[in-house]
């Protein structure tokens, strides 16, 4: 099968988003479908496509070579790449040689009856819309997003629903009849499977030290100074543990914790790596004697299901995290991952200092995390629901109830 997958951001350094995007393509071209991924734009100078791990990837928007990709280099890009985006989509929706077009929460709602049209006559058989968080939580308040959704839904073959349960709920108020489909977030179990924790301990000096590490955003959502809170006064009786932090952030997502942390041994002993490659991640998932995702309560969290929870569950090691959001929908306490509620500092300081000190309860909970990412997480087994929920819901598929609970993979 052909698909075309668009995506409304930048690619490869979009973000989860984009890291999500990637796998899921990532395992349709392993399934053997050939993929074409367009996005608007890309900070990095290339050519306007390429094959990346077997995908077709274009934009419609690329820096000139030897362009500074500062601020007023990247508003430019932002006005230029949107209109020429959509002229792209025509163009390649209209054409009529893709059996699958799938959307990523592309903010194009009102405009997708437009992309569907040629569906109507035979040009392509099945149209899927994936969600994620970022609609619910920061694009809803838009009027192309209040009258869009339900529009898009039930233009929509399927709804592959990436969030969590609450999510879920949302797409079937807004549009009942429309085939909800809930999807993991998709992983490359091998690539984190093969994470050499030593290799990474070597590189960065860590030899003999305890490691509480934790990958992703650093956003005031994602918890990071309630980390630093619950774990400081465990840093302060133990010298040897270390905190090992990795991901892009600017200067304002860490204010709050240095503040409170300047001069501590949490300061002087925690390790910033910044943005990383994906397989020095894996090293240092591997590496890390417990792996944390605080997220807080918040509306985002609520409805996200966090792309690192899998990516920590595909390493085999050890999760302390917060019961919200789709973390709730997968991590089970005392089952493969110590769950508290988000906020509980006291609590999450306790699970911490456990698995520091119970090294066979951290083994059984990291086999048995990895088991479910290789069983569910997977990209091969999200690539095979796909390919079974567009192949039913296609023209001429199993006839769709007018109301039907969203399945579950």
């Amino acid at each position: 099968m052909r698909v075309l997958y668009l995506g409304g951001g930048e690619f490869p350094d979009g973000g989860a988003a984009a890291r999500c995007m990637h796998m899921t393509a990532k395992g349709l071209v392993a399934a053997g479908h050939h993929v074409t991924m367009l996005f608007p734009r890309t900070m990095d100078v290339r050519a306007p496509g390429c094959d990346f791990d077997g995908i077709d990837v274009r934009w419609s928007c690329i820096p000139p070579a030897g362009a500074s990709p500062g601020i007023a280099g990247y508003a430019v890009q932002l006005l230029r790449s949107r209109p020429r985006f959509w002229l792209d989509v025509l163009r390649l929706v209209w054409t009529g040689r893709y059996d699958w077009i799938i959307q990523y929460a592309l903010g194009l709602d009102l405009f997708w009856p437009v992309l569907c049209a040629p569906r109507r006559l035979g040009l392509a058989s099945s149209y899927a819309d994936i969600r994620g968080v970022d609609y619910i939580g920061s694009r809803l308040r838009y009027i192309n997003q209040l009258l869009g959704d339900e529009l898009s839904a039930r233009c929509s073959d399927a709804i592959l629903n990436g969030g969590s349960s609450l999510l879920a709920d949302h797409y079937r108020s807004r549009a009942p009849g429309s085939r909800l489909v809930r999807l993991p977030q998709p992983v490359d179990v091998a690539v984190f499977a093969a994470g050499d924790g030593g290799r990474f301990r070597r590189r960065h000096g860590l030899q003999g030290k305890r490691l509480v590490a934790y990958a992703g955003s650093f956003r005031w959502i994602e918890g990071i100074e309630d980390l630093g809170r619950a774990l400081g006064p465990v840093m302060e009786a133990d010298p040897g543990i270390r905190l090992v932090l990795a991901g892009a952030y600017a200067h304002q997502d860490f204010a709050g914790f240095e503040s409170f942390a300047a001069g501590s041994a949490l300061r002087l002993n925690t390790i910033q790596l910044g943005r990383i490659a994906l397989d020095e991640v894996a090293d240092m998932l591997a590496a890390a004697d417990v792996l944390v995702l605080p997220k807080i309560d918040h509306p985002l969290n609520r409805y996200a299901n966090p792309i690192k929870l899998v990516e920590y569950f595909a390493s085999g090691r050890p999760v302390v995290c917060s019961a919200v959001g789709g973390v709730a929908d997968y991590a089970v306490h005392g089952e493969n991952a110590l769950v508290h509620l988000p906020g509980d500092i006291a609590e999450m300081r306790r699970h911490i200092v456990t698995l520091l000190h119970d090294a066979d309860l951290g083994h059984r909970l990291g086999r048995n995390a990895q088991r479910l990412a290789h069983a569910e997480f997977d990209i091969a087994a999200v690539a095979r629901r796909i390919t079974e929920v567009l192949r039913d819901a296609a023209p001429g598929g199993p006839t769709r109830a007018a109301s039907r609970e969203p399945e579950h993979v």
